[in-house]
């Protein structure tokens, strides 16, 4: 069932941590969603040269779309009937500032493209972007916990190794799960072909970013851990070592990565792959 609607007028003010939240929810859910066609040739290229018109017809439908997706779904936990239409257009406005970010990163919005091919990539990528958005409320739940998935239940008493290998399990078994969708198509090694040093950092950035949003900041309850490993940021960036790794496995059986290979090919295939796969952990760490 969706989750019940609630009136602007509430008693508990929506301060700007639950706007900060309710944004980082909506990304998260856009990321997840969408990944795999951020890394596809077709919506590059259709997006190039795409007609305006059927842009303005794409971002109608995109918007209609996104209109009865918030009112089922959406992105807030605090929702009421009188502000579905805002929080569509928001949701397209966070699709379109998401798919700039992540085609930037990606080296596939330079000066070298028109104005006009830029726009029509960003929007084209948009439109599935805000199709994730509205639908992270669904997504993440509310106030469900983190390891056991229910509501108001207290998880498992487990050791904090036992605790380590399930979040790096977890990780692991995300990140195969999207890279193997990915890694088999020749879009990775011509992005590994485009990344300049800015490319690499920002990849990489995104890498750790977007996961610690998934998981930390999206709306599941976390019962504090002060065990090594088991903090926000220290979890965050063992589980990118998981990822990296994972993409590096992945990216050599498919034949992307050979003995001969330099170094400098390697890491720009690497941290390339370790984007989606490290979004797919995320995913992981929640579901499993």
């Amino acid at each position: 069932m969706p989750p019940a609607m609630t009136h602007s007028s509430s008693l508990v003010p929506h301060t700007w941590r639950d706007e900060i939240v309710d944004l980082v929810r909506g990304v998260s859910g856009a990321c997840i969603f969408a990944i795999p066609l951020i890394y596809t040739f077709e919506m590059w290229s259709r997006g190039a040269t795409i007609s305006l018109r059927h842009l303005l017809i794409f971002l109608l439908i995109a918007l209609s779309m996104n209109f009865l997706l918030d009112y089922f779904a959406g992105f807030k936990l605090e929702r009421s009937h009188s502000l579905v239409v805002v929080q569509a257009i928001e949701a397209l406005a966070i699709g379109i500032v998401t798919a700039t970010i992540l085609l930037l990163a990606l080296g596939q919005l330079t000066p070298d493209h028109s104005l006009r091919a830029s726009i029509g990539k960003i929007v084209l990528e948009a439109i599935p972007l805000s199709i994730g958005v509205s639908i992270a409320n669904s997504v993440f739940g509310q106030n469900r916990d983190r390891v056991t998935g229910a509501e108001g239940e207290a998880p498992p008493s487990e050791t904090t190794w036992h605790e380590l290998a399930n979040d790096l399990g977890a990780t692991a078994v995300g990140g195969v799960f999207i890279a193997v969708s990915i890694a088999p198509t020749d879009e990775v090694p011509f992005l590994a072909t485009q990344v300049n040093g800015f490319n690499v950092l920002a990849l990489t950035a995104l890498s750790l970013l977007i996961p610690y949003g998934i998981v930390f900041v999206s709306g599941f309850q976390h019962n504090p851990q002060n065990a090594p490993f088991q903090t926000p940021l220290s979890e965050t960036a063992l589980c990118y070592l998981v990822s990296l790794l994972v993409s590096v496995v992945i990216l050599t059986l498919f034949g992307h990565i050979g003995t001969d290979d330099s170094l400098h090919r390697i890491v720009a295939l690497a941290v390339v792959m370790t984007l989606p796969t490290s979004i797919g952990g995320a995913a992981g760490r929640l579901l499993i």
